[in-house]
């Protein structure tokens, strides 16, 4: 009687649990299936949802992995209680480390976070198709907060700074956080949120009671060289298991990546040299069936990871010996200034600088038009490097600081190794100036927080007109550079212009470089349309003496001449094309100047008929 009393009583246990179970999913299924259509799946304790694709890396990179154990516990002790508010607020840096440790929480084997759903809030997607006013704050009661509220559910939010006015009519009205912040602070929603240190600033000054709704707030910091190492030799068994990394790998990665791009944080640095050598293994497979793993190869991966260029990588200073012939082929003239940035570049990129200064720096002054813009261009497309040009009119005034040190942080962390070019440097207020100064004298420009960024891959030219009326005034003189020079401390500070390794003057063109000039970017023009339309384009030498008298300018330098080119040619090639017959590939023109005096010129298609047209000069 007593053993069936037991039996009895064990059937109704697991009944009961199995209908509390059941129960239970059936009140969390609907809250996934609804908030999956708002949120990227993190993880789901059931099972019934898989990881959203956005999330796929950090979860096979940090399943199971812990890192930063203290902040964890502290993070998880308040977001996993049973009473009070059970929100985290973390504040770190402007980059995507964060995630990884996001991740570290969602994928957790600690049963006390995945025994909870983990989802981060889509927020594009609640404004989507959102235009009346309200709508947005509807879809987030009926979308977000419902399914949400009193679950076992854990939202986050990536970029607390862009929640804030979501849905607002105007900057006066308040957003999604005038619903989000009482559910947090009340305690019926469980949330973890980022902010970086910037919008964590101008959240508090403006929108403090978001800041204040939280349970706790967090200081996310750097990550110790543990949990890096656990981060990539996670990342290496996960996407490179045949390569078979070692410990002595991943700190020869570090090292290396450390030096070529250190003004990006790990691991994401680091993260990216891997990739790479995933590029690099699937096409040495593909290319000679095998892939040799040494310091070589993860140099070069490094180097690739940080925009080196690949003649440096190989060591091929042919680039630099034809450096000069490859620059003249398309430029006229300018001879101190081409000469300038051909040792320039033999020295800082052939070894030869040993410094802590930038590759080069080099100041262009001369008149507008004389091809200041144009030479750094050329420049930076020989090199095989990016060009990175910062308009300095629009730093004139000081509010303007900010926003040039976060242009330029921004630059220097995805471009350490570029050609970057400020134009009309004199432009530029004074404090921008002085946040140069550290650039030119020591590779290194700080950030709005004073943190040291890397610049020492760069190649710095400063363009500026200042000295241009002495120029041109005593062009003729033996004393020109003298007084040029006198006329730059007019606008510069001597310790500013003492940080150039050198300062080239741009001259007026001289007669015969405007002729010169003429037949080089008519030459440029022909092979245009020889490369995008398969055009043979001939021209008679009277048009290129025509254009070079007719377009020479002291005020303008050569913008005129390459204004007649494109108006001689192209309107003449246009015109024919409305006027007689589209021009098929292959088509053989022929440019001739019928009269100086009217501007009259006759362009021939072989096969084809003739015409004649004026150009106003």
């Amino acid at each position: 009687m007593k053993q069936k009393m037991i039996n009895r009583f064990n059937q109704w246990s697991v009944f009961l649990l199995t209908t509390f179970l059941f129960v239970s999913q059936s009140f969390a299924a609907p809250s996934l299936r609804t908030l999956s259509k708002s949120c990227f799946i993190l993880h789901d304790p059931v099972g019934k949802y898989d990881v959203s694709p956005e999330w796929e890396e950090p979860a096979k990179v940090m399943n199971g992995l812990e890192i930063l154990p203290d902040l964890t516990k502290r993070i998880r002790d308040v977001v996993t209680s049973e009473h009070g508010n059970k929100s985290v607020l973390i504040v770190g840096d402007a980059s995507s480390a964060y995630r990884y440790f996001l991740a570290s929480m969602a994928f957790s084997k600690d049963s006390k976070f995945s025994k909870f759903a983990h989802l981060e809030i889509d927020l594009p997607k609640i404004v989507e198709g959102h235009t009346l006013l309200g709508q947005v704050q509807e879809y987030w009661q009926k979308n977000i907060s419902k399914p949400a509220l009193e679950q076992d559910i854990i939202l986050y939010i990536t970029n607390l700074g862009s929640m804030i006015g979501l849905g607002a009519s105007n900057r006066s009205s308040t957003g999604v956080e005038a619903l989000y912040s009482p559910n947090i602070q009340g305690g019926k929603l469980r949330s973890i949120a980022f902010i970086d240190y910037y919008n964590y600033s101008r959240v508090r000054a403006d929108n403090n009671y978001v800041i204040n709704s939280f349970g706790d707030i967090v200081f996310l910091p750097e990550y110790s060289s543990k949990d890096i190492n656990g981060i990539l030799l996670n990342y290496a068994k996960a996407y490179l298991p045949q390569l078979k990394l070692a410990e002595s790998h991943i700190k020869y990665i570090k090292e290396t990546i450390s030096y070529y791009q250190p003004n990006k944080p790990e691991p994401q640095r680091s993260l990216a040299v891997f990739k790479e050598l995933v590029t690099m293994m699937e096409k040495a497979i593909a290319d000679k069936g095998q892939f040799v793993i040494d310091k070589a190869t993860l140099k070069a991966a490094g180097m690739r990871t940080a925009q080196v260029p690949e003649w440096i990588i190989s060591k091929d200073f042919s680039v630099l010996k034809s450096l000069p012939n490859s620059i003249r082929s398309r430029f006229i003239g300018q001879n101190e200034a081409v000469n300038g940035v051909v040792r320039l570049s033999r020295i800082g990129y052939g070894g030869g600088r040993t410094d802590e200064k930038p590759v080069a720096s080099i100041m262009f002054a001369g008149p507008t038009g004389t091809g200041k813009t144009y030479l750094s261009k050329l420049l930076a497309k020989n090199l095989g490097l990016k060009l990175i040009t910062m308009d300095m009119t629009t730093y004139r005034s000081s509010i303007s600081m900010d926003r040039f040190l976060d242009v330029m942080t921004d630059n220097l962390t995805i471009n350490p190794h570029a050609v970057y070019v400020f134009e009309e440097i004199d432009k530029a207020n004074i404090q921008v100036l002085d946040r140069l100064y550290f650039l030119l004298d020591e590779g290194i420009f700080y950030d709005r927080n004073q943190k040291p960024m890397y610049a020492r891959g760069c190649f710095v030219i400063m363009t500026t007109n200042a000295g241009y009326d002495v120029i041109v005034k005593n062009r003729e003189k033996q004393n020109v550079r003298e007084l040029f020079e006198l006329a730059l401390l007019d606008r510069f500070r001597p310790s500013f212009l003492n940080r150039f390794d050198e300062i080239s003057m741009f001259r007026p063109f001289k007669n015969s470089e405007y002729i010169d000039m003429a037949k080089l970017h008519i030459r440029l023009k022909a092979e245009g349309m020889k490369e995008t339309y398969n055009w043979n384009l001939k021209v008679d030498d009277a048009i290129h003496n025509l254009i070079a008298r007719e377009s020479r300018s002291m005020t303008f330098g050569a913008r005129p001449t390459l204004r007649m080119i494109n108006s001689i040619l192209s309107l003449g090639v246009t015109n024919y094309q409305i006027e007689k017959a589209p021009l098929e590939e292959g088509s053989n023109i022929q440019l001739e100047l019928l009269s100086e005096k009217d501007n009259r010129f006759k362009l021939s298609v072989d096969g084809g008929d003739s015409l004649e047209y004026q150009v106003k000069l």
